[in-house]
């Protein structure tokens, strides 16, 4: 199933480039301004709440887990010390958060747009301070509770009614309870972490994922999601992850994730890495390929192409898209 959403997806990959947008943050006040392009680009935080001086803001955190607090960080506000958790390009990927936050008593907490000029013209400094150890709580903000088998029956249910149709919070959730409740199947866990992926929350997938001791289907299962809604922190998180993985899955969505963004050259690389990676894979012959014929390197992606057509039975869908681009490079090279 997702093999065919990725070959779709590789075959009609749009070559808009968009800029990528870089989330990390130095441990220290910027006295350079960020460039002026990046007050172009919209960014959403989920504002907590904002206190006078850096050392209250702490305090106030200090009730938090620090699952949460690492993801906090205070920035300017005119005369005021803000408190804000993560960045986002689409609010939707905070809008579960502010119930999060509301559960642990922030009930004026707010989604506020801005621009990455201002976030990180205004950056002060991380939330959490290592001095003091803290007890590590639950993330989710369903509370830990045991499900009879009943429960445990309707709410599968009603978390699959909510995935299929689209309904990605409400099938979180779902999931997330039954998570909670170590009632949570391998398929189950698969699904959640898609939809992590599609919500860009790395934190939350990478706590499955560890646990489940690298389950590749788990990170393939979370970098589709993350591709699928171009995610701008993609290759932050997995970058070790496709280095590790032999399939070469992870460095074929790699390429198609930049391919996306229209940088040719860093989706060939990876595209190639994805082929030395398992170059019997018949998705990474072919995106090599393609990616070749993208960069100009016409002859190169012929030899590609022909090698592709090898491994592909003729009733096959790519094999006639194959079949016309190898007819149309011969004519080409002659």
């Amino acid at each position: 199933m997702i093999y065919k959403a990725l070959f779709l997806l590789i075959l009609f990959v749009s070559a808009v480039a968009s800029q990528r947008l870089d989330f990390s943050s130095k441990n220290s006040c910027k006295t350079v301004l960020p460039p002026e392009e990046y007050k172009h680009i919209p960014l959403y935080t989920l504002q907590i709440f904002s206190t006078k001086t850096i050392s209250t803001a702490q305090e106030v955190l200090d009730k938090l887990p620090t699952d949460l607090k690492k993801e906090v960080k205070l920035y300017k506000a005119g005369n005021y010390i803000a408190s804000r958790y993560s960045k986002a390009s689409n609010p939707k990927a905070l809008k579960r958060y502010v119930d999060i936050f509301k559960n642990y008593g922030f009930n004026d907490a707010y989604i506020v747009k801005t621009t990455k000029w201002h976030m990180l013209r205004n950056y002060i400094a991380p939330a959490v301070r290592t001095a003091k150890k803290e007890v590590r709580q639950p993330l989710f903000f369903t509370k830990e509770k045991t499900l009879s088998p009943y429960e445990i029956s309707q709410t599968i249910v009603k978390a699959d009614r909510a995935y299929k149709n689209g309904n990605d919070s409400m099938a979180m959730l779902y999931y997330e309870m039954l998570l909670n409740a170590n009632a949570a199947t391998s398929k189950i866990k698969n699904n959640l972490c898609y939809l992590y992926g599609k919500r860009g929350a790395w934190f939350e997938a990478k706590k499955i994922i560890d646990k489940e001791r690298y389950i590749p289907k788990l990170l393939y299962a979370y970098a589709y999601g993350a591709l699928e809604t171009n995610q701008p922190d993609f290759i932050q998180s997995l970058g070790k992850y496709i280095l590790m993985d032999r399939s070469g899955r992870l460095a074929l969505l790699s390429g198609a994730y930049y391919e996306k963004r229209g940088d040719f050259n860093r989706a060939l690389n990876y595209y190639r890495l994805a082929y030395e990676k398992n170059p019997s894979d018949v998705y990474n012959i072919f995106a090599y390929a393609r990616a070749l014929d993208l960069n100009k390197n016409y002859k190169k992606a012929l030899q590609y192409y022909k090698e592709t057509l090898k491994h592909t039975h003729k009733k096959q869908e790519l094999y006639a898209t194959l079949k016309r681009r190898t007819v149309q490079l011969s004519e080409m090279l002659q």
